[in-house]
């Protein structure tokens, strides 16, 4: 299970709504939405997974956010918690 938040880095952190994927190495993709405050939680077997997300905010959603640390490990029996972040201009 990996859970987290999309936010924005710039100015400050601040929580914003979109939309959030993650994709394994194999290709096979989850997405989901994010609360109002950022939040979301996504049900993931284990492995290494690709975590990006897009935001109304940014580009009409056409702006393409992502985790600072790159790759996102999930184990089993483990929460891992990500900040997906977009930068504002």
């Amino acid at each position: 299970m990996t859970g987290g938040a999309l936010a924005t880095t710039l100015p400050a952190t601040r929580p914003v709504l979109g939309n959030v994927t993650a994709t394994s190495a194999s290709g096979t993709s989850v997405r989901v939405a994010t609360g109002a405050n950022g939040a979301f939680t996504i049900q993931l077997p284990p492995g290494t997974y690709s975590v990006t997300a897009t935001s109304p905010v940014y580009d009409s959603g056409m702006t393409i956010c992502a985790t600072n640390g790159g790759a996102v490990s999930v184990s089993s029996g483990h929460r891992t918690t990500v900040l997906v972040s977009c930068d504002e201009h």
